[in-house]
């Protein structure tokens, strides 16, 4: 069976919390896709929605994503 090269959508737009658990989600998806090959075109295509993710994130936020960042509510 075949890992899908993203993790599941969910509404983010304006939304850092939601973001940031995409962000967690879909790096956690990029470990398991580079341990198993990381020249895969699969792995390439999870680290290129990740980096999305944490564009989007700065783009609502004005800050960079740091792993284990928590957004005030």
């Amino acid at each position: 069976m075949a890992i899908p090269a993203e993790a599941p959508k969910t509404t983010t737009q304006g939304n850092p919390s939601a973001i940031i658990s995409q962000i967690e989600a879909q790096g956690n998806l990029v470990r398991e896709l580079k341990s198993k090959d990381p020249k895969a075109q699969e792995a390439k295509d999870a680290i290129a929605k990740l980096l999305e993710l944490k564009k989007q994130f700065k783009e609502t936020t004005g800050q960079e994503y740091k792993p284990g960042m928590v957004i005030p509510n």
